[in-house]
């Protein structure tokens, strides 16, 4: 077996490992970026449009202020 493809052949688990780590961290910015910008829309909302959700400027305000890692859907 030529020199070449016995280290490409060690590196690549080690390659998929690393990919595998990364995953999680990934998608754990994206989901925060995913609430940073839900949040932008909610306070960009009118108040008919609020009242259409059942929600009030104050739940808004409540909402917007709370850090981006704040996850609702995490507890």
């Amino acid at each position: 077996m030529d020199h070449q493809v016995c280290v490409e052949l060690a590196v690549q688990p080690q390659s998929r490992r690393f990919i595998g780590w990364l995953k999680k961290p990934v998608a754990q910015v994206r989901r925060w970026q995913q609430l940073a910008h839900e949040r932008q829309l909610l306070a960009s909302l009118n108040d008919a449009a609020l009242k259409d959700l059942g929600l009030n400027r104050s739940e808004v305000f409540s909402e917007i202020q709370r850090p981006f890692w704040d996850d609702p859907l995490s507890k």
